[in-house]
């Protein structure tokens, strides 16, 4: 397993951490008591929806509107995790012999689809968490949320300066718009090999993208140098 897998794997696991609370918020809502099973049911639900976005559906839609693009992804996630308890629930006709009334009424209980909306909410939030935290890129939303920015202290950091070559002449030729889609489209392309390297964007300026990394990061298998040669690849493809 390689360091960017494990990343991932990490990320997944942080997000099942982050929907705890929420699951516990609806469960309070709602006059329950809390079990262990609202603590695993948050974690199983954020770990589910970070392996689906981090691995399956990374660069699904992307191209679509930011809100668009969550409201249709949470759609999908929630619509899988329904048909698969569907077709669980189907198990246990053919297996145990219940009869279809009692399926149906598992399957359309108000309480069950009252619980999808639950879920739709839930998945929405966090896939709302992971592309700010992509935006932002690996651990910059955290250092916002914990008040790290707010502390300042010396960091030893790496740092990469890349620029567009020859934008003047491209700006020249494009029209304004046609341009800054172009400029979209580029950095867009850049994010597959940013993440895969650990590394934070420090700011955009202009053509140009600033990267940082944490020392330890940014030499674990030279990724401060491999960025440039992953996103060269990336945009020669």
């Amino acid at each position: 397993m390689n360091s960017y897998t494990r990343r991932r794997l990490l990320a997944s696991a942080k997000l099942g951490l982050t929907a705890i609370p929420f699951m516990v918020a609806i469960q309070l809502a709602q006059g329950h008591a809390l079990v262990p099973g609202t603590f695993l049911y948050g974690f199983g639900a954020g770990f589910i929806v970070g392996i689906a976005e981090l691995f399956v559906l990374k660069n699904w839609l992307k191209s679509l509107p930011f809100f668009l693009h969550l409201l249709i992804k949470s759609g999908a996630i929630l619509l899988t995790l329904y048909l698969t308890f569907v077709v669980l629930n189907l198990l246990d006709v053919v297996i145990d012999g219940i009869s279809w009334e009692a399926y149906l009424r598992a399957i359309l209980d108000p309480k069950t689809l009252t619980g999808l909306l639950e879920y739709f909410a839930l998945i929405l939030f966090l896939l709302f968490f992971v592309k700010l935290d992509r935006l932002l890129g690996p651990g910059v939303l955290l250092g916002y949320i914990t008040g790290r920015y707010h502390r300042p202290r010396r960091e030893n950091r790496i740092f990469m300066f890349l620029d567009l070559k020859g934008s003047t002449n491209l700006a020249d030729q494009m029209t304004a718009d046609r341009y800054f889609s172009f400029l979209h489209r580029y950095f867009a392309e850049m994010s597959e090999p940013i993440l895969a390297t650990n590394a934070e964007i420090y700011q955009y300026v202009g053509d140009e993208v600033v990267l940082t990394w944490r020392m330890a990061g940014g030499l674990e298998e030279a990724n401060c140098l491999r960025v440039f040669f992953l996103i060269e690849d990336r945009i020669q493809a």
